[in-house]
C-alpha cells in the first residue's frame, strides 16, 4: 500500500465532524463535513472504496470509467482508481473539450487512456457499443462459460468473413470493436515490451487474447451507480445519532446518495433532497429508474420531499446571489461551499430555516466537490 492509500484508507474510518449553526432561537443548522475527506473528495471517496473492496477481492485491477470531462464524480473515480493501482481508461464527453478546469486536469493525468466526445449522443453510443461485450458490475463475476460464449462472440467479430450481409447497426458496432481491440492489443504489447512502436513487437508476442483487454476489465456505471458504491457510504450512515435530528437534507447529484440514505434510513427521519440539476419532474422520474435499477423496492420517494430551486439559474449556471453567498459563508463560517451543490443547498436550507418553515434541527450532508473552485478559499 503506497502512501496516498494509506493515508486516505486511514481517513474513511475516522469520526466524522459537524458544525453546529444558531440561525435563530428555535432553528439549528449542523453541517456534517464529508467534504474534508479525502482531499475535498467527500462522498465520492465512500463510493469508489465501496467498489474497490468488491475487486480486491475478486483480482480485478483494470476498469473503463465514463462520465462528463470536468464533473466531481470522475475527476474522483479517475483520480483514486490510478492511485489504488488501477489500469484507467476513460470515456468522457464535454461540450467545450478545449475548456481547462482542475476536474479535467485530474481526468487526464490518472487516465492511463482517455477519449472525449463533444457530443453526449456520441458518447452515449460509444458506452452503449462496450457495454455489450465489458463486463459491469451487475455480471462481474459471470460464470466461466458465460465469458466463453462472450469470448467466441468477440473471436467471430475479429474473425468474421465480411462477405456475408450483416444490418449497418451491426457493421459499424462490429468494426469499432474490432479496431478497438487491435489497437488495445498493440497498446498493452508496447506497454510490455517497452517497443517504440508496432514494427518493433516481435511476431510471436503480438497476440494478446482477448481476455486480457476486455475481460479483466470492468465497466464502471456513470457516477458508480451501483450496490457496491451505495454499501460505502453505509459508514457516513452508522455515524449520525439521527434521533438528534428533525430532518436530514442531501444534494440531489446523481441520487445515490439519497437513495442510499433513504434505505439505510427507512421511515425513522425525514430525508430531503435537493434538485440543483434538474427540474422536479424529471428528477423524480430520474430517482424511481435508478432505484429500480438498484433494486431498492422497498424505498419510497416522496414527492413534497424532493425540493427544487428556484429563480437561480440552471445547472452550472454562475448565480451571482450564490456566487455572493458561497463568498459569504465561507469567510463567516470557514466553510468552503461551492455553487454548483452545496452553495445552492444551504442557501435553500437556510431560506426555508429563516422564513419559520423549518424548525428545529437540519442536519445537511455536505458532500465535498470543490476541486473546481479552490481559488475561491485563497485567502487574499
Amino acid at each position: 500500500m503506497n502512501s496516498i492509500q494509506s493515508y486516505l484508507s486511514s481517513s474513511l474510518f475516522s469520526q466524522i465532524k459537524t458544525r453546529d449553526i444558531n440561525l435563530n432561537s428555535k432553528s439549528y443548522l449542523s453541517i456534517l463535513r464529508d467534504d474534508r475527506l479525502a482531499f475535498g473528495m467527500g462522498t465520492k471517496f465512500r463510493k469508489f472504496y465501496g467498489i474497490h473492496k468488491t475487486f480486491e477481492s475478486k483480482n480485478i485491477r483494470s476498469v473503463f470509467l465514463q462520465g462528463e470531462l470536468h464533473s466531481n464524480a470522475l475527476a474522483a473515480f479517475c483520480f483514486l482508481f490510478h492511485n489504488f493501482g488501477y489500469q484507467v481508461r476513460s470515456i468522457a464527453y464535454a461540450r467545450n473539450p478545449k475548456r481547462v478546469t482542475a476536474n479535467s486536469i485530474f481526468v487526464k493525468w490518472n487516465s492511463h487512456e482517455l477519449e472525449i466526445f463533444s457530443s453526449r449522443e456520441e458518447w452515449k453510443e460509444r458506452i452503449q457499443i462496450l457495454s455489450e461485450f465489458l463486463p459491469n458490475l451487475q455480471d462481474t463475476f459471470s460464470k466461466t462459460d458465460e465469458v466463453k460464449s462472450e469470448k467466441n462472440q468477440i473471436d467471430s467479430i475479429l474473425k468474421h468473413d465480411w462477405r456475408n450481409p450483416l444490418s449497418k447497426e451491426q457493421i459499424n458496432r462490429d468494426l469499432f470493436l474490432k479496431e478497438f481491440l487491435n489497437d488495445q492489443r498493440m497498446k498493452i504489447e508496447i506497454s510490455k515490451t517497452g517497443a517504440s512502436s508496432k514494427k518493433d513487437i516481435p511476431l510471436n508476442n503480438q497476440k494478446v487474447i482477448e481476455e486480457d483487454i476486455m475481460f479483466t476489465s470492468v465497466l464502471i456505471p456513470e457516477y458508480g451507480m451501483c450496490l457496491e458504491a451505495a454499501a460505502g457510504l453505509d459508514f457516513v450512515w452508522k455515524q449520525i445519532p439521527i434521533f438528534e435530528y428533525d430532518r436530514l437534507v442531501v444534494d440531489l447529484g446523481s441520487g445515490l446518495t439519497f437513495l442510499s440514505a433513504k434505505k439505510y434510513f427507512g421511515n425513522s427521519i425525514p430525508i430531503y433532497g435537493i434538485s440543483t440539476g434538474l427540474p422536479k419532474k424529471k428528477m423524480l422520474n430520474w430517482l424511481e429508474q435508478k432505484r429500480d435499477l438498484l433494486g431498492f423496492s422497498e424505498v419510497r420517494i416522496e414527492v413534497e420531499k424532493i425540493l427544487e430551486i428556484f429563480n437561480l439559474g440552471g445547472f452550472g449556471y454562475k448565480n451571482s446571489i450564490i456566487l455572493e453567498y458561497c463568498n459569504f459563508f465561507y469567510k463567516k463560517y470557514k466553510i468552503p461551499v461551492e455553487p454548483i451543490y452545496s452553495g445552492r443547498s444551504l442557501y435553500t436550507i437556510q431560506s426555508l430555516i429563516q422564513s419559520g418553515r423549518w424548525k428545529g434541527r437540519t442536519l445537511y450532508l455536505h458532500q465535498g466537490g470543490l476541486w473546481n473552485f479552490l481559488d475561491n478559499f485563497i485567502d487574499t
